[in-house]
């Protein structure tokens, strides 16, 4: 199993049975090696997720895919902001809300919680946990912020952290938010993540233009609580499972 990055926090899981898993796909990000687009004429499964309606999260250019055997499974926000009409549903989209189960005896997608909009996945495929934290992350600007402010950022976090904690404490593999936007102390909740749940392969997303923080932030501060910290190189890199 290999998890592909494509740019952001869009990543594809593929499978050796032919099972494409294509998580919060942002832009036409496999444009830079055509990874993603290289599997649509092959007889793969394609499951389409998107945490959350956020532009950055939410691309409607999945509903156009041009393959034939696509599932998708949408946070249900994205029909309540009114992201996606309801006259574009189809009986091949799911949504879904903290709590809910997509099961369908081959993947089994788990919703958790977000401390911004939508939810993030817990995903168990071919024996193999993984979780995609879509915007779930400890929020706070200990720069600008109030101690208040931070206090109930933080406070929601592990509110939400726990809830995760309670369907596993183990995974394969995480995609977690590893965002130098917010100044002092923005690694705060990736550090909290992997302190309270076991992380084999812990892989940093929605960094934007500041990669080399996040990669920095990673290598000296998650790598001792981890197996393998992923120092992301560029769209279309391929990340073994072992």
């Amino acid at each position: 199993m290999q998890i592909v990055y494509l740019n952001h926090s869009g990543f594809l899981i593929q499978t050796e049975d032919k099972k494409v898993i294509v998580l919060d796909y942002f832009g036409d990000s496999s444009a830079h090696n055509g990874y993603l687009h290289s599997l649509f004429d092959k007889d793969y499964k394609f499951y389409l997720l998107s945490s959350h309606h956020h532009h950055d999260h939410f691309d409607r250019a999945i509903l156009d895919f041009p393959v034939d055997n696509k599932t998708y499974i949408l946070s249900d926000d994205i029909l309540s902001t009114n992201t996606l009409g309801k006259d574009e549903l189809a009986d091949n989209i799911h949504f879904i809300g903290k709590g809910g189960v997509f099961d369908d005896g081959s993947v089994v997608i788990k919703a958790c919680g977000s401390t911004d909009a939508g939810v993030s996945f817990v995903i168990n495929v071919n024996d193999r946990c993984i979780f995609h934290a879509g915007d779930l992350n400890n929020w706070h600007w200990t720069d600008e912020s109030s101690v208040a402010e931070i206090r109930a950022a933080g406070m929601y976090f592990k509110r939400e952290l726990g809830y995760v904690a309670g369907v596993t404490d183990h995974f394969d593999a995480v995609m977690f938010p590893v965002d130098p936007r917010m100044g002092s102390n923005f690694g705060l909740g990736a550090l909290q993540l992997v302190q309270r749940v076991k992380v084999d392969t812990f892989i940093p997303m929605h960094y934007w233009n500041l990669k080399d923080k996040a990669m920095d932030f990673g290598r000296k501060e998650l790598a001792p609580y981890v197996k393998r910290f992923v120092t992301i190189e560029g769209c279309g890199q391929i990340i073994n499972l072992d």
